[in-house]
C-alpha cells in the first residue's frame, strides 16, 4: 500500500512538472517582435496602417481566431496610441461615438511577444478579452484595458474566449521596468490648474482619481494645440493668448483655456462641439493612462 502511494505521488508530480513546463514553454515560444515594427505605428498618421501589417495581423488573427473580423471591424476611428513601459504600445479605436452602446476594440503588443486584445459589440455590456499569457493568469486583466473600459457608460463585464466571466483583480501589477517614469512633480497650485483643464476636457467624474503630473500635462498640451487649430475660425468666447507646447503654458493659462473649452462644448453650433469632443476622444486613452499612471 505504501509503494502504491509513493508511485501515485510520483505520477502526480511528474504530470504537474510536464504541465508547468508546457505552459512555460508555450510562453517562451512566443516569437519576439522588433520594437521598431511596433513603434512606427505609434505615429498617429500611420496608426491605421497597422491593420495592414502582415506580421501584426497574423498574430492578432492567431489570438482571436474566429472573432478577428468582429474585432477589426470596430477600427473606424483611432485614438492616439499610448507607449507604455517596457515599450509596449496600446492601440484602440471605435466604430461609433456612442459609448453607452459602443462598438470598440483595443490591443496591446510588447516586443517580447506578449499580446492582449479586447472588443465590444453594439447593444452588449460584454468585453471579450484575449491574451497569449499563460491560461492560469487570464483573470489578471491588464491595467491598460481596465483604464480603456472606464470610457464606456454603464457596467461592462470582461469575458474570455470560452464565455467565462473574468473578475477584475488588483493582483496584476506592473513591475518597475514597466511603470511609467514620472517627470519632475508639479507644485500643488500647478496641479490644481492642470486639473481645471483636464476636467473641462474629460469631465469631473472621469478625472477625479487622476494624478496631475507632467506626463498628463503633455497629453493635455497636445490636445489643446489641436483644439485651438481646429477652432481657429470660431468666435464664441475669447481664445487663450498664444500657445506654447508643454505643461507650463497650460497651468499658466488654465482659466482661459478651461473657459474656452467649456464654451465650445456648450455652443449651439455642432462644428464647435465636434472640434473639442472629437479631439478629447482621440486623446482620452493617453490621458487616462497618464492620469492613472499606467
Amino acid at each position: 500500500m505504501k509503494h502504491k502511494r509513493v508511485f501515485f505521488t510520483f505520477i502526480y508530480f511528474a504530470f504537474s512538472l510536464i504541465a508547468s513546463t508546457a505552459n512555460s514553454q508555450s510562453y517562451q515560444d512566443i516569437e519576439k517582435l522588433p520594437f521598431s515594427e511596433i513603434a512606427k505605428y505609434a505615429d498617429y498618421d500611420k496608426t491605421p496602417n497597422i491593420l495592414n501589417s502582415v506580421e501584426i495581423v497574423s498574430r492578432l488573427r492567431s489570438l482571436l481566431e474566429d472573432d478577428y473580423q468582429d474585432f477589426a471591424a470596430n477600427f473606424k476611428d483611432w485614438s492616439i496610441p499610448v507607449v507604455l513601459g517596457s515599450r509596449g504600445v496600446f492601440f484602440d479605436g471605435w466604430a461609433s461615438n456612442d459609448f453607452e452602446n459602443p462598438r470598440a476594440s483595443a490591443f496591446l503588443i510588447y516586443p517580447d511577444g506578449q499580446l492582449y486584445a479586447a472588443y465590444t459589440q453594439k447593444n452588449s455590456n460584454i468585453i471579450k478579452y484575449y491574451t497569449n499569457e499563460n491560461k492560469g493568469y487570464i483573470e489578471r486583466i491588464h491595467p491598460a484595458f481596465k483604464a480603456w473600459q472606464l470610457r464606456f457608460e454603464g457596467q461592462f463585464l470582461f469575458f474570455d474566449r470560452d464565455e467565462q466571466e473574468l473578475s477584475w483583480t488588483d493582483r496584476y501589477s506592473l513591475d518597475g521596468s514597466q511603470q511609467s517614469m514620472l517627470t519632475a512633480a508639479l507644485t500643488s497650485e500647478q496641479q490644481a490648474q492642470l486639473r481645471k483643464v483636464a476636467e473641462s476636457l474629460w469631465g469631473l467624474v472621469t478625472t477625479a482619481n487622476w494624478e496631475m503630473d507632467e506626463r498628463l500635462g503633455r497629453v493635455i498640451s497636445e490636445a489643446t494645440d489641436e483644439i485651438l487649430k481646429c477652432s481657429t475660425a470660431y468666435s464664441l468666447v475669447p481664445k487663450p493668448a498664444g500657445f506654447a507646447p508643454g505643461v507650463y503654458y497650460i497651468v499658466s493659462n488654465a482659466e482661459p483655456i478651461a473657459s474656452y473649452f467649456l464654451g465650445l462644448k456648450s455652443a449651439p453650433q455642432p462644428q464647435y462641439r465636434f472640434c473639442i469632443n472629437a479631439t478629447a476622444l482621440k486623446h482620452r486613452s493617453a490621458a487616462t493612462m497618464a492620469g492613472l499612471v499606467i
